[in-house]
């Protein structure tokens, strides 16, 4: 597609892509079908201005060779076969689309140069929206979001419940300022993953996320994954049958591999019926608070330990206070709580 261009009302069927875009500045897709590419549904490469609409992606390839087709970090600029994928791409709106049985829903980041240390990012992802997106059968991530920037989700579903072999449905990898409301989440390994990669240019860190509304449904493991983060406040969040854990808060000793998980607050959390605890402490949490009701549950919280050895802390600044079930945990009393 070029400049100033729309593609309004058409069926695509086949092909590597269904619609391609390169360098191109404010393209519009609205009420268009495409199914069964062999690539990607709609790929947008360094793009400024894109708004997908009323718009139908199914039935593309699936791809279950790991070595083919997991996004790895080390290769930050790629994840095929995704139904839109939009690499170095800003002012992206999808909304009002529908996403079903594919490899990757939708993939958005920054264009990384990582040939030298540090990487950098070259082509910047930033002012991405996604508004009433649902995406079903997802083989890989539903939405994967890398070195992005202002971002906002409304409505977005993710549900992988209906299929086997699926990976974490909403990951944001070094992804900041991001304001999430109304997100439905089932199936998964994780529901949402909140991580950073050392390996990701500096300017990549998962902070300032403010979620706002999230249902979360059997998933394999987690309902949430932190894995050095900071700065993320949830209101208003559902949990219910996860595989393992409400809430993974895993955090390092080391700085250079993100430090603590820090800046967390919950507000208004239920956790119900999961399999292990409501939440699972690895590594240091710093300023972890709000309030958090679990039932039907075997533990409040867990902290990973080998032998003796206690591999997790809870460090509390003045005036943070963490509830779960009414109940305050703090440094003092997380060995006799979560052990």
């Amino acid at each position: 597609m070029a400049s100033g261009s729309t593609i309004d009302h058409l069926a695509v069927s086949g092909g590597l892509s269904g619609i391609a875009s390169n360098g191109a500045a404010g393209i519009t897709v609205r009420d268009v079908q495409i199914s069964k590419t062999a690539g990607d549904g709609i790929r947008l490469d360094n793009v400024t201005g894109a708004l997908v609409e009323k718009t139908s992606i199914r039935d593309l390839y699936i791809c279950n060779n790991n070595s083919d087709c997991e996004f790895a970090v080390g290769n930050p600029n790629r994840a095929p076969h995704a139904a839109i994928s939009a690499l170095g791409t800003s002012g992206l709106t999808v909304r009002d689309t529908t996403i079903d049985s594919v490899t990757y829903g939708i993939f958005a980041g920054s264009r990384i140069d990582d040939n030298d240390w540090p990487a950098v990012i070259t082509q910047a992802a930033n002012g991405i929206t996604l508004d009433n997106v649902t995406i079903s059968k997802s083989r890989r991530e539903g939405v994967l979001l890398v070195a992005a920037k202002d971002v906002t989700m409304n409505k977005v579903t993710v549900d992988n419940s209906a299929q086997g072999l699926d990976m974490d449905l909403v990951v944001l990898q070094g992804t900041s300022n991001v304001a999430i409301t109304d997100m439905t989440l089932k199936g998964g390994i994780n529901g949402l993953m909140l991580v950073t990669a050392s390996s990701l240019p500096e300017e990549a860190r998962t902070t300032n996320v403010r979620v706002n509304g999230l249902s979360v449904d059997g998933t394999r493991n987690a309902g949430i994954f932190f894995n050095p983060v900071s700065d993320v406040h949830f209101k208003d969040v559902v949990i219910t049958n996860a595989g393992t854990y409400g809430a993974f808060v895993y955090g390092s000793d080391w700085d250079f591999l993100g430090g603590p998980v820090k800046d967390i607050t919950f507000k208004n959390m239920r956790i119900e019926n999961a399999a292990k605890a409501g939440l699972y402490f690895m590594g240091p949490a710093v300023d972890i608070g709000g309030d958090v009701t679990i039932k039907g549950t075997p533990r409040n919280c867990l902290v990973s330990s080998f032998g003796s050895y206690v591999n997790g802390s809870l460090t509390q600044s003045p005036g943070t206070s963490l509830l779960l079930n009414g109940r305050e945990l703090n440094a003092g009393n997380f060995k006799a709580n979560c052990l």
